[in-house]
């Protein structure tokens, strides 16, 4: 019994160093340190068509990864790793990537709406009616009167999932 107790007490002197031995501290930067180290000079108004900080708080996590590995920021990113990256992606959309949603597929034209009659003249080139690029549709081309535009509805549209602007034509 004595013999229990001595080693007891030597395993309590013993462990007792340990047990106050403070945790490794973890040298790695969070969400907010990123931020400020990486974005804060252009997103809080240093570059005029950088987006504020409260524009890519409403963009998914996923949206943001995606612009800094392969997208508009991915030359800013590049001196961070991936997983700063993610961190930097959660801290600024406030939600973790493994809670996140990815979007749903856009839709797709039904095989008959997808048809193309190649031997038709083109209405349009590009976004607008000539090669200069003009959107103005006169009377003639766009084959409307007066009283038929409160007629016209939607047909289609085009979307940027996640996105927050369009930098240039989807074209």
């Amino acid at each position: 019994m004595k013999n229990c107790l001595s080693n007891l007490a030597l395993s309590l002197v013993l462990a007792a160093p340990l047990a106050l031995a403070e945790q490794p501290v973890s040298t790695e930067p969070d969400g907010a340190a990123l931020y400020q180290q990486h974005c804060a000079s252009c997103h809080e108004g240093g570059v005029a068509k950088a987006p504020q900080l409260s524009l890519l708080q409403i963009m998914p996590p996923t949206s943001i990864l995606r612009a800094m590995q392969g997208g508009v920021m991915q030359t800013q990113a590049a001196a961070m790793t991936d997983a700063q990256q993610r961190r930097l992606a959660e801290h600024i959309s406030g939600h973790s990537l493994s809670e996140a949603t990815m979007t749903s597929a856009a839709p797709e034209c039904s095989a008959e709406r997808s048809a193309f009659d190649f031997s038709a003249r083109p209405d349009t080139a590009g976004w607008g009616v000539n090669l200069g690029n003009h959107r103005f549709y006169d009377r003639d081309l766009a084959g409307l009167t007066a009283t038929d535009i409160s007629q016209l509805e939607l047909k289609w549209a085009f979307a940027f999932p996640g996105a927050l602007r369009a930098r240039s034509q989807p074209a």
